[in-house]
């Protein structure tokens, strides 16, 4: 029997990137704008950006992303109230379906969200600095796992795949109110809503209406992480924010937090990340 090869067609290809970055900026922060011959993507994981894309200006929500063609002149700010975080991603496409992206926003659903966190992930084990540097050949990793590399790309391609065809946040609309991701985000919600209080674990448990096991098999699978690790990082992330912010002392930020001492909120804090509160304010743009 002769076999033919059936030839699978690639809509999409990545040539490579130019840079990979997630930061944290402070409420005050401006970037007077560039323009560039390669794709920009720009994400909101946290608070709001101002986005300027020639002679456009439009606010790019909490959890939505915008794609700057080649070319494009291109700014972001904070606005001047709520601390963000960004997710930059630059590369090299020269593919036609990429017209589909031209002057887009979308707010992303669960699905797009993950594989963006894989591609961050996946970045993570090749480039040795840290997330919120340039990335370089020269700051590759002595060691990167095999595949990684070319995982970078291929989640990259599937979320942009996804993008194109359609906008998840349109089909999550009609999901119906028992859907593990409306569960999951119903629980961070409550978690959001009592983000000065104490709560434990019972707590969670009893205000979800699940068993702890099925909460904690939730939590591993959406995040990875247990329940109480997300509310303490919730908690960590909130404080990152409101020091980038400025405008409460570090005793204020820690009762605001729910933590009845300055001590062990400062220790949980580095030991979350790395710093203590007053070493990561010193690192602020």
């Amino acid at each position: 029997m002769v076999h033919n090869i059936i030839k699978l067609k690639d809509d999409i290809v990545i040539k490579g990137i130019y840079t990979l970055y997630y930061f944290e900026r402070s409420k005050n922060f401006y970037y007077d704008g560039e323009k560039h011959d390669f794709w920009e993507m720009v994400y909101v994981d946290k608070g709001e950006g101002v986005v300027t894309a020639d002679d456009r200006e439009f606010v790019l929500k909490q959890g939505s992303v915008v794609f700057h063609k080649p070319d494009e002149f291109h700014a972001l700010r904070s606005n001047n109230e709520v601390a963000p975080n960004f997710l930059i991603v630059t590369f090299e496409c020269g593919s036609k379906a990429m017209k589909n992206l031209e002057n887009k926003v979308v707010t992303l659903g669960e699905t797009q969200k993950s594989i963006l966190s894989k591609i961050i992930d996946e970045r993570t084990k090749v480039f040795s600095n840290p997330l919120h540097e340039l990335v370089s050949a020269d700051k590759k990793c002595r060691e990167i796992p095999f595949g990684a590399e070319q995982l970078i790309k291929l989640y990259l391609t599937e979320f942009l795949i996804s993008i194109i065809r359609k906008d998840e946040s349109k089909t999550r609309k009609v999901l119906e109110y028992h859907t593990e991701d409306n569960i999951f985000n119903i629980i961070t919600d409550f978690m959001n809503n009592n983000i000065a209080n104490n709560l434990n674990f019972n707590d969670i448990v009893k205000y979800s209406n699940l068993s702890g096991s099925s909460l904690k098999r939730l939590f591993k699978k959406n995040c990875g992480i247990g329940v109480m690790d997300y509310y303490i990082n919730l908690k960590i992330d909130y404080a990152k924010k409101y020091i980038r912010e400025n405008e409460y002392n570090m005793s204020q930020i820690a009762s605001m937090l729910g933590y009845d001492s300055i001590h062990y909120f400062s220790n949980q804090f580095k030991t979350r990340t790395g710093m203590s509160p007053t070493e990561y304010k010193k690192t602020i743009i």
